[in-house]
């Protein structure tokens, strides 16, 4: 699989709201970019203050959000309904 791949178009991939609690990983963060979009590989919470942490792109990208703080993830065609 290429990044290519993971890397949702708006018109094929629509994005949604959750909370950082509910990110899992195989997730797609969808920043609104394609160039920025994060495939999520794995998800920690930090003890001293229960950040959620999200690390993906082999590692190389991290983000750490409040449990509550929203983040945008692509929807695939099975969370569509």
């Amino acid at each position: 699989m290429t990044r290519e791949d993971t890397v949702p178009r708006t018109e094929q991939a629509p994005a949604r709201w959750v909370d950082a609690k509910d990110v899992r990983a195989g997730d797609t963060l969808w920043f609104g970019n394609p160039r920025h979009t994060v495939l999520v590989e794995r998800v920690t919470q930090a003890r001293s203050n229960g950040d959620i942490g999200l690390h993906g792109n082999n590692d190389t990208w991290s983000g750490f959000y409040k449990p509550d703080n929203r983040v945008r993830i692509a929807v695939t065609p099975t969370q569509t309904g």
